[in-house]
């Protein structure tokens, strides 16, 4: 009974192109997927990172210039106050006003960036800066003036005020300085964040895409090794029957372990090459008993099919045909040589009849002779005394 086939070449091949087509399907979507997630990490990471090179970045080195703006208007203002104007040293008015109109222009670039941010925290910081200089200013210039005026004595007395409106103005510079800070501890951890995350799904992807590639190049490995395997059994069939085409009908297919087509091809040249080599086996036989004048061998019908069995039974009957013939003509040999025994017994007895007739004859001959000469020697005897 022909065993059951587990599965085939043409099965296989077609569940390791379907596998292989999957896994690049999962490929390609896994990593469309992973890509558009790392695309938005990607986006999020170079927002930060616009945010902190385009506004952040900026927006403190704004808050630097008012912080240094408001120290030189400070400065000048108190080298002035402390030089009472003399000749040379009375430019101080002028330079805090310099930098006064900088602190403004710095002022309003910080808000603005603050407002593109959308940091409302940071936009009134700055606006509490912006009140408080004022009056830090103006009593500034009234002391300064006072100085140069009245000397300490006019001087000294606004100093407390001037303290007083240069304190306000510190405590606004220090919020802008914290909110500042956090906005970029703030931001930068959340560039961070995202790049980290944005990493992390990167590798995913990384290590999804190399998991999904090395199913792939399985899947083309499973397949390349079944088909190595089926041509190595290819091979083998191959020399099989060129080795019985030379007339070697030893020749089998050994180790045979596929369940698939390939394995059932090996079985089928062995099941083909025992029969051919039996019914050669056998019919060499039968006619070597033949050759023998033996003709009760017959070939063995058993396991013989399809055509070998009828060849097998087209040889047996002309085997007994012959030995058929044989045997009457071995009984018309044995007939005819009795026949011809009889016949050459009755010609020997009659020749031995003619045989003894013809020694009677000669004797007979012989005797009448015998007395013919003694009638001749008689009438010539008779003769000469007739003569006489």
């Amino acid at each position: 009974m022909k065993a059951k086939k587990l599965t085939t070449v043409k099965t296989q091949a077609m569940a390791a192109s379907m596998m292989f087509m999957a896994g690049i399907a999962l490929l390609s979507i896994i990593s469309i997927v992973m890509l558009y997630r790392a695309s938005l990490g990607f986006d999020s990471v170079s927002r930060s990172v616009n945010d902190i090179t385009s506004t952040l970045v900026p927006l403190r080195i704004a808050a630097k210039d008012i912080q240094a703006d408001v120290v030189q208007v400070q400065q000048w203002l108190t080298d002035i106050s402390a030089t009472r104007g003399q000749d040379g040293l009375n430019d101080g008015f002028d330079m805090a006003a310099q930098f006064a109109t900088k602190f403004n222009k710095d002022i309003d670039t910080a808000t603005r960036l603050a407002n593109d941010l959308g940091r409302a925290d940071m936009a009134k910081a700055l606006a509490d800066i912006k009140v408080a200089f004022p009056p830090f200013y103006e009593m500034g210039q009234r002391m300064a003036k006072a100085y140069i005026e009245k000397g300490p004595a006019g001087g000294n007395p606004m100093m407390a005020d001037f303290d007083a409106t240069a304190e306000a103005l510190g405590s606004a510079l220090d919020k802008m300085s914290t909110t500042v800070s956090g906005i970029w501890d703030e931001t930068s951890g959340t560039m961070m964040s995202e790049a980290e995350d944005w990493s992390e799904s990167s590798v995913d992807t990384l290590i999804i895409v190399v998991v999904l590639s090395l199913i792939g190049a399985g899947a083309l490995v499973f397949v390349a090794l079944r088909m190595l395997g089926v041509a190595g059994v290819v091979s083998q069939v191959s020399a099989t029957l060129a080795r019985a085409a030379d007339g070697d009908l030893n020749a089998r297919n050994i180790g045979v372990r596929r369940g698939d087509e390939a394995g059932e091809m090996q079985q089928n040249l062995n099941r083909l090459l025992d029969r051919v080599e039996a019914f050669t086996r056998e019919i060499g036989a039968t006619m070597e008993y033949a050759a023998n004048g033996k003709y009760f061998r017959r070939i063995i019908e058993t396991g013989m099919v399809g055509d070998f069995h009828l060849n097998t039974t087209v040889v047996n009957q002309a085997t007994d045909a012959l030995a058929s013939k044989i045997k009457d003509f071995s009984s018309m040999t044995d007939s005819f040589e009795g026949e011809v025994v009889g016949a050459v017994n009755a010609v020997a007895d009659r020749a031995a009849k003619i045989e003894n007739i013809a020694g009677t004859m000669s004797s007979s001959l012989n005797t009448s002779g015998n007395r013919s000469l003694d009638v001749a020697e008689a009438a010539a005897r008779a003769s000469g005394d007739v003569t006489v």
